[in-house]
């Protein structure tokens, strides 16, 4: 029996020396971060401040005066763009610009028709946005242009301005005038910008030039000899020929954008610009509806 007892403590003695041995061993504490060594400024004191800030409204100072003689530059730039635009007899253009008026006869610098139209137009809207620098700005304090500057009366400027916007238009109408086989030979009309400009067979485009011009001067169709009745039946007109010249040729089948450009800028009928009942089929299916 005590032999029992001995043996029995003997295992509870190695079971707690066993169990003792597998306790996790303590983990090394971590180190705390180091603090940054770097030391910190020292504050700023009044005296490099008002140093400091002495600095940067000289800086301030230069960078205002260099914009603002940059913007007396453009000024002086653009009053005599004004002046050239508006007074060519007393300002002209720079020797190898082209001769306008009778000296364009003189010396043989006449433009054919449509270049010459191309030209006008490209003229006015110099003309034109050299009419709406007066008075837009003041340059960065260098002052507003005024007409008086330029060395011509207000009214005189307002009244050429609107004369020439009204020529230009009253030549674009009369375009619809010139057969349609020598517009369609006629060069397109550069606008600016590589591929901007238009061409002379488009009676959307042409008609929208003549309408900005109107509203650019302030004017009407009555200003050019028209009413919208007879602007409308110009136009319709002038659809009906491209889509009957069309007929049997290699385009045949852009008689429908022709008739779809008609029918969303104007609400013609595809049957008023001459569509035939095969034809309106076709453009009901690939259009939709035929406003008839």
């Amino acid at each position: 029996m005590k032999r029992k007892r001995m043996i029995v403590a003997c295992m509870i003695l190695l079971a707690t020396v066993a169990c003792s041995r597998t306790k996790e061993a303590p983990r090394p504490e971590q180190a705390a971060p180091k603090a940054d060594a770097r030391p910190l400024p020292p504050p700023e004191t009044p005296e490099e401040k008002q140093k400091r800030e002495a600095k940067e409204q000289e800086e301030n100072k230069l960078r205002h005066e260099e914009f603002k003689l940059l913007q007396a530059q453009t000024r002086a730039t653009e009053l005599r763009t004004i002046r050239e635009n508006f007074l060519p007899n007393k300002y002209p253009i720079p020797e190898g610009g082209p001769e306008h008026g009778w000296r364009a006869k003189l010396y043989g610098q006449q433009l054919p028709p449509f270049d010459s139209a191309c030209a006008d137009y490209m003229q006015f809207y110099e003309l034109h946005y050299s009419f709406l620098k007066v008075g837009e700005s003041d340059y960065a304090g260098n002052g507003k242009l005024t007409w008086e500057e330029v060395g011509m009366p207000e009214k005189q400027a307002v009244a050429h301005h609107r004369a020439e916007g009204l020529k230009v238009a009253r030549d674009f109408i009369d375009i619809f005038k010139v057969s349609l086989q020598d517009r369609v030979l006629a060069k397109k009309c550069s606008t600016g910008g590589e591929g901007a400009g238009f061409r002379f067979t488009e009676t959307n485009e042409v008609s929208r030039i003549v309408d900005e011009l109107l509203e650019q001067v302030g004017g009407e169709p009555k200003d050019i000899g028209l009413t919208p009745e007879s602007w409308r039946a110009i136009a319709l007109a002038d659809f009906r020929q491209r889509i009957e010249r069309l007929r049997g040729g290699k385009e045949e089948g852009h008689r429908l954008v022709i008739a779809y450009e008609a029918a969303e800028r104007w609400h013609f009928k595809p049957v008023d610009v001459g569509l035939t009942p095969d034809e309106m089929k076709q453009y009901e299916a690939q259009y939709g509806h035929s406003n008839r």
